[in-house]
């Protein structure tokens, strides 16, 4: 949960202004640091080599194909996220992390709803895991 946790943060606080998305409140990640600090984690700095190839995959797409692409995984992380964070916010044990994912739930339900909303929007509907993002993951692995 903590990696999870601490990948998605990092993931839209270094990636997601790159497409000119609106990012998470920067506070999240500073919300996170002392969970992190009490269980002997360090907050990335920068993308993973897999978060990395992620995004270039994205910036190689068409802008149509991206943006359907993009939505797509958005709803699918956005409604795994809630689905974790609400799974754990009574099974954390740790009481900073616990505190984190309390505070954090409510951003990434609003967060979720939003995405949908937009996704919608664009004609993006249905289940996100029917979202057509095969050309991501296999440009990824």
């Amino acid at each position: 949960m903590a990696a999870r946790a601490l990948s998605t943060v990092v993931f839209s606080l270094l990636a997601l202004p790159a497409f000119g998305a609106i990012a998470p409140p920067a506070g999240l990640a500073r919300n996170l640091q002392p969970a992190a600090q009490a269980l002997g984690l360090t907050l990335p700095t920068s993308l993973s080599s897999e978060k990395q190839a992620e995004l270039n995959v994205y910036r190689s797409m068409p802008a149509d194909k991206m943006e359907k692409c993009y939505l797509g995984a958005l709803k699918a992380d956005h409604a795994k996220d809630v689905t974790d964070y609400a799974i754990h916010q009574n099974a954390v044990e740790n009481s900073q992390l616990k505190q984190y994912v309390t505070q954090t739930l409510p951003i990434l339900r609003e967060h979720a709803q939003h995405v949908n909303t937009v996704a919608q929007a664009k004609g993006i509907t249905g289940d996100a895991s029917m979202t057509d993002t095969s050309d991501l993951r296999r440009e990824v692995k």
